[in-house]
């Protein structure tokens, strides 16, 4: 769905577009939409911020970027606000206006999504790296669900433990790598991380991964609410 409503007043290298006539439902608008004047050529941009921040009228809103393209006034524009979950490619809708524009953006996105799985060598698999650091006792690691491999990382200034990490969804498969030149212990059932978070404890006691180089390879059970791990190289 796009948000044409007004007119926007642009300059070029300045991230503010003033906007006159933008009043709709309440919050019409919203940070992490897409923004597009109705110029050919344009770029596509993100919004930062909005004035005010919520409500139904919209005097101005900030892009993440300054804006490239020539100076104008009255100007048409459209404001995209679907998009897909995970990895926010933009959706298009029937009488969306540049809808062209706004596919060959997704396109670029899956494009370079593909490369960072594949990488140049298509048949080798390569899965995105999730670099997370970590103190001598981590609790409730925060990891994001756009990452297959998490690399703890840090400087701890002493061994690590590890009592658990984002609850995943079901099936979820996370390699955990240990970068952080200590020692990490995981415990299982770890008191200290969110129920949801832990470490099913139906494989025995703690494990520890090597301070270089030491892995496990975990899945999310929703039948539990934890997480399960299959293998570990010390």
């Amino acid at each position: 769905m796009q948000y044409r409503l007004g007119t926007v007043q642009v300059t070029n290298g300045s991230a503010t577009v003033t906007m006159t006539g933008a009043s709709t439902g309440a919050d019409a608008v919203a940070v992490g939409n897409s923004f597009k004047t109705g110029l050919d050529g344009d770029g596509i941009y993100q919004v930062a911020s909005r004035t005010p921040a919520s409500g139904a009228s919209i005097t101005s809103i900030t892009l993440t970027t300054t804006y490239g393209g020539s100076n104008a006034t009255g100007l048409d524009y459209m404001i995209t606000k679907d998009f897909t979950a995970l990895r926010n490619y933009p959706e298009v809708a029937q009488g969306d206006h540049d809808a062209a524009d706004w596919i060959t953006k997704a396109l670029r996105m899956i494009g370079t999504d593909v490369y960072q799985l594949l990488g140049p060598n298509a048949g080798r698999l390569r899965l995105p790296i999730q670099s997370c650091t970590v103190t001598t006792t981590t609790n409730n690691l925060s990891i994001s669900a756009s990452y297959s491999v998490v690399k703890l990382s840090g400087a701890p200034g002493g061994s690590v433990t590890l009592t658990g990490m984002t609850a995943g969804v079901d099936g979820d498969l996370v390699l955990i790598y240990n970068g952080c030149g200590q020692t990490v212990t995981i415990t299982r059932e770890g008191g200290g991380s969110t129920a949801a978070n832990r470490f099913a404890s139906n494989s025995g006691g703690s494990f520890t991964l090597h301070a270089t180089g030491g892995a496990c390879l975990a899945f999310y059970s929703a039948v539990d609410s934890r997480w399960h791990v299959l293998g570990v190289t010390p």
